[in-house]
């Protein structure tokens, strides 16, 4: 019998850096695992150097491999003409990492009529957030709050958007993101790791320092983009997408390393 470990690595990385209750569980387990599957580069060098420094552990193996997402056949994104622009982010509502505060000042900011900001997830700061933008005149007819959605029906809320947005100060590889780029919408995300490895600004995304300034600059100068620059950059995004997180694709090749381990 063999030991794979998949990290996704944002709680491994807290516990970790905060000297957490469950930090000396995790890293026993680590030692014992006969490999590590990591899901990019920077979370890899990030735990072994903690490993390494900290607890003295050297893994017996690891490898960086992510599981992808299912491709969905639907025509991709392309600018809707109901006379509204609409942003939605997609994410929990936690007080570590995630920046809905930032995109809700950016948005009050914004000199465009006729927007719309949807926030879709759960989480222990959404109630308080929902206070902030009933109080408030401008946002409580323009901020909507929608919980957790699935796949299928955020796909459908995505596809009559404007435009997809991730504040964080801090992200792995998300999915939230990795999925809208899959709809051909395109997207605008903070410029932090690990976000910034694989999204290009102005190639198959958009980025943002992470001020109320930055975040209004870079929408605003998004929706006086032409259309066929905003097509480019949603198209370029789902190119990526299809070709570095097909599931299909990614299962194929876990299941090669799976076989290595096993052969060791």
């Amino acid at each position: 019998m063999k030991i794979i470990i998949r990290s996704v690595g944002a709680f491994w990385k807290n516990e970790n850096i905060n000297e957490g209750r469950m930090s000396k569980v995790l890293n026993d387990t680590w030692a014992k695992a006969d490999s590590v599957c990591f899901i990019h580069e920077r979370q890899k060098a990030d735990c072994l150097e903690v490993l390494a420094t900290r607890y003295n552990v050297e893994l017996k193996d690891s490898f960086v491999q992510d599981i992808g997402i299912q491709l969905s056949s639907e025509a991709s994104w392309s600018p809707i003409n109901d006379g509204i622009f609409r942003i939605i982010m997609v994410g929990r509502f936690s007080s570590v990492f995630k920046r809905q505060d930032l995109l809700i000042k950016a948005f009050k900011k914004l000199s465009i009529h006729n927007s719309e900001l949807i926030f879709a997830g759960d989480g222990e700061t959404k109630e308080g957030y929902e206070r902030l933008c009933l109080n408030d005149p401008f946002l409580k007819t323009r901020v909507k709050f929608i919980g957790f959605v699935g796949t299928p029906a955020l796909r459908g809320f995505m596809s009559s958007s404007s435009l997809f947005c991730l504040a964080s100060d801090s992200e792995g590889l998300c999915k939230s993101v990795i999925e809208a780029m899959s709809t051909g919408i395109p997207i605008l995300v903070s410029n932090v790791d690990v976000l910034s490895e694989y999204v290009v600004h102005n190639q198959n995304g958009l980025l943002a320092e992470n001020s109320v300034e930055a975040w209004t600059n870079e929408i605003e100068g998004y929706y006086n983009l032409p259309v066929a620059d905003k097509q480019r950059i949603g198209i370029s995004g789902k190119r990526y997408v299809e070709e570095n997180y097909n599931s299909r694709v990614c299962a194929k090749k876990i299941q090669q390393h799976f076989l290595r381990v096993l052969a060791q």
